[in-house]
């Protein structure tokens, strides 16, 4: 049995693909008619509850919803067979929920024996606004088919830059508010009798020629036989994924907060018995779920922005090689006249540019309005949102000119703004910092005015750092740096920064980034570097030190990374809103995900098992007549 969140809709994607591409496909026509109207099943799993009625119509209309996700056409008996199988299992999913739900105490107040089986019964006034919105959207879907009246022009802009891959967990929140969902109702209904009203008659006419508009009134949307269906079919995902949450959440609750206090401590004590081998393997492989617990000197991490130096200086350095002998291989910074003159060199002629021109051409979400919230930089006003937003409340401008080309078309649904950038800023490296000071430090590091040979040892420390301070570093490094290595972006934590070695193994990193980074580190402040390599400048920012990393406890964990609380509440909270809870990269939300996942999925697995046998192959639950698809299932 598949997974009870996963239901079959019988209407919604098959009738947007007999409308749209077979062109006045008529599923149903006067000769098949009376076939598709065979009954193939009926599901009533106890005397009180409605029998629930599956058409041989519904089976057809799954196989092509089956045939467009699968891009096959696998017309075979055990394809027709299994569709047969889901459509039944969801039948007894959708009333055992019911069932399930009547019997809990919180519904007690609410169920009589007149809305026992009304699916709404068990649906909350936001959960069904969210199906209504749901069944109106795909409705407006198919008048959107039939709307030729407009084609919308593409824009076609080519780019330079490479194209920049979004951060690996970016916000991409595109969620509705209730007020949202109510409104985009209202214009469907005030569409369909206004500016789109030839598409909707063009899509009522496909509706009945396909015995699909049933007793429309032809004033209210919702009496159409096709629309009742979508509905009916989100009522029905809605309460199945209902079911599901509200019965992992039981069994997930047998776990306490001992229990991953005692787990948490297993790991804590796996961790302080690292070798230096084992330590280092673990770092590699840090992430959300396998955090640092125990450190061990000498060790940190650093983020990195990289403003790589051009072609042309890259030959020259070359040559200034060659002029001092330098072998290929030796730290550079040992020579102080070839340091001199590289800083000399690099001096005003490095700089940088907004490397995210690609996420507006792709379509990324743009345009919100930034006006003024960084000084020195109020010209540019407009940021992601929705597909790219590390930072939720605030993200880095794009330091561009940008027009909206398509302004005058907001008001079109599903509207997607396109722009074209006319210019990029180019930035000096003390323009780079003067932004930093800005947008990290809130205006209060040490910036110098001028940028001469000290860049490469200076540091500049802040007596205010800016609350979403990683975050707002990984948005200056996704915006401006140059370093294109696996390391350098979508990371955990930034750059592993190491002891310094005794001689029987290399430098990992740059000669002059390492020093400066264990230096960076050895601060432990939240301040940054900026030092130069053949590469070009680095601007380097603390991230971690992990020589003072001992955390016995969760609790003394959770209180060094997320600030003071009490967990054991906090704990319950989470448990009791499991599925809506936010802080899901809180690192007691993933221990006690890993630590109970396999024992949920058990339980529910059990449950499905459960209703096999009770329900699916009792024949006094469900009526099969296998004859009335006969004709699929032959060999």
């Amino acid at each position: 049995m598949r997974k009870i969140s996963v239901i079959i809709t019988t209407m919604i994607l098959a009738m947007v693909i007999c409308l749209s591409s077979l062109s006045g496909c008529k599923l149903i026509t006067t000769n098949n008619k009376r076939d598709m109207e065979q009954v193939i099943a009926t599901v009533q799993i106890e005397q009180s509850a409605p029998k629930k009625t599956i058409y041989k119509k519904d089976l057809w209309i799954a196989y092509l919803n089956y045939y467009y996700n699968q891009e096959i056409e696998d017309n075979s008996a055990s394809t027709f067979s299994g569709i047969v199988e889901d459509l039944i299992n969801n039948a007894v999913t959708v009333q055992y929920a019911m069932k399930y739900f009547a019997e809990k105490p919180e519904y007690q107040s609410v169920v009589n024996e007149q809305n026992k089986w009304d699916k709404n019964t068990y649906l909350n006034d936001e959960e069904k606004l969210d199906v209504k919105y749901s069944a109106y959207y795909d409705f407006y879907s198919l008048i959107k088919q039939n709307d030729t009246e407009k084609e919308e022009e593409k824009l076609q802009d080519s780019y330079l830059e490479d194209v920049r891959f979004a951060p690996t967990g970016a916000v991409n929140d595109t969620s509705l508010t209730d007020a949202q969902k109510q409104a985009f109702i209202d214009k469907v209904i005030d569409e369909s009798a206004n500016s789109k009203r030839n598409a909707f008659i063009k899509t009522i006419n496909y509706l009945k020629v396909n015995e699909l508009l049933g007793d429309y009134d032809n004033a209210d949307i919702e009496t159409i036989e096709y629309f009742k269906e979508v509905l009916s079919n989100y009522q029905e995902i809605k309460l199945a994924e209902k079911f599901q949450n509200d019965f992992e959440k039981t069994a997930r609750s047998i776990f306490t907060f001992d229990d991953i206090e005692n787990e948490y401590e297993r790991l804590y004590q796996e961790q302080k018995d690292y070798t230096v081998s084992e330590f280092e393997d673990a770092l590699s492989n840090e992430s959300a779920s396998s955090p640092i617990l125990f450190g061990l000197p000498g060790y940190g991490r650093v983020y990195h922005v990289l403003l790589k130096a051009s072609d042309k200086l890259t030959t020259e350095l070359t040559e200034l090689k060659s002029k001092y002998q330098i072998a290929t291989g030796t730290p550079a910074y040992e020579n102080a006249q070839y340091s001199k003159d590289r800083a000399e060199l690099f001096n005003g002629k490095i700089t940088a540019k907004d490397l995210r021109s690609s996420w507006i051409y792709a379509g990324y979400d743009f345009g919100a309005d930034v006006s003024g919230e960084i000084k020195g930089f109020t010209e540019f006003t407009k940021t992601f949102k929705g597909d790219y937003a590390l930072y939720k409340n605030f993200s880095l401008p794009y330091f561009g000119k940008v027009n909206h080309i398509n302004k005058n078309e907001e008001q079109e649904e599903n509207y997607s703004a396109q722009y074209r950038i006319e210019s990029t800023k180019e930035f000096s490296l003390q323009e780079i910092l003067s932004l930093i000071n800005e947008y990290v430090y809130n205006g209060k590091s040490n910036v110098p005015a001028t940028i001469n040979t000290a860049i490469d040892t200076a540091t500049y420390t802040s007596t205010e750092v800016n609350a979403d301070y990683e975050s707002r570093i990984k948005e200056l490094m996704f915006a401006f740096s140059e370093d294109s290595s696996d390391e350098a972006l979508n990371t955990y934590n930034g750059y592993i920064i190491k002891p310094t070695p005794d001689g029987t193994v290399e430098e990992e990193w740059m000669q002059e980034f390492a020093e400066e980074g264990r230096k960076l580190i050895k601060a432990n402040e939240k301040t940054f570097k900026v030092v130069a390599t053949d590469y070009g400048y680095h601007i380097m920012f603390f991230s971690e030190n992990y020589s003072n990393y001992d955390y016995p406890t969760l609790t003394q964990y959770l209180n060094a990374k997320y600030g003071v609380k009490n967990w054991a509440e906090e704990y319950q909270k989470m448990l009791d809103n499991w599925t809506d809870y936010e802080d899901k990269d809180n690192y007691m939300y993933i221990l006690l995900n890993t630590l109970s996942a396999t024992y949920v999925s058990g339980q529910f697995s059990a449950k499905q098992q459960e209703l096999l046998r009770d329900y699916i192959y009792n024949s006094n639950v469900v009526y099969k007549n296998e004859s009335a698809y006969a004709d699929l299932i032959k060999g």
